[in-house]
């Protein structure tokens, strides 16, 4: 019998989201980086609310490595803002 131990480091925001502010129309691009052992799920979030490629027209959801990519191709949340960025691990 083979026991594989693993060790948790809990999720830890490595390079935080920066301020924005962009013309009506221009493209937006949020990244954010996230480290942790296992590789930790990010999801955003605006008004409490789960951001979606769904649930926006022209979005983009992009995890590269410990990277995460929130791009609003043409100004989607024109005069809004994304207050949340949670992270998790799915167990």
């Amino acid at each position: 019998m083979s026991l594989k131990l693993e060790t948790v480091f809990p999720p830890v925001i490595a390079r935080r989201l920066q301020a924005q502010v962009l013309k009506v129309g221009e493209r937006a691009r949020m990244e954010v980086e996230v480290a942790g052992t296992p590789s930790p799920t990010v999801t955003w979030h605006k008004d409490g609310v789960q951001i979606t490629t769904d649930s926006i027209s022209g979005l983009m959801i992009k995890q590269i490595g410990d990277f995460n990519y929130l791009i609003f191709e043409q100004g989607t949340l024109c005069g809004q803002s994304v207050t949340e960025l949670k992270s998790s691990y799915l167990f």
